[in-house]
């Protein structure tokens, strides 16, 4: 799974539609540059957070057999933004 996030500031409409077009444009990144199968990546952008980062979370979920039973999760967090 996709997620991306934008700061606190700014409106939180377009902040939405933002990072739901970052997250498309990663899951292509992703699915060109390491041959994955794009149909097995979900996205989702969620705009504004608590933190005040713009910032893309690639989740990866490992399913068990019955009915999404979740077994394992490891996480990459991205900060894009940039340091002074």
């Amino acid at each position: 799974m996709v997620a991306v996030y934008t700061g606190k500031k700014g409106d939180t409409e377009k902040d939405r539609a933002l990072t739901e077009a970052q997250s498309l444009l990663v899951r292509d990144y992703l699915a060109q540059n390491f041959k994955l199968d794009d149909t097995r990546l979900k996205t989702i952008g969620l705009g504004k957070d608590d933190d005040d980062h713009n910032r893309v979370e690639i989740l990866v979920i490992r399913w068990g057999r019955w009915h999404g039973e979740r077994k394992n999760q490891t996480r990459l967090r991205i900060n894009t933004n940039k340091s002074p």
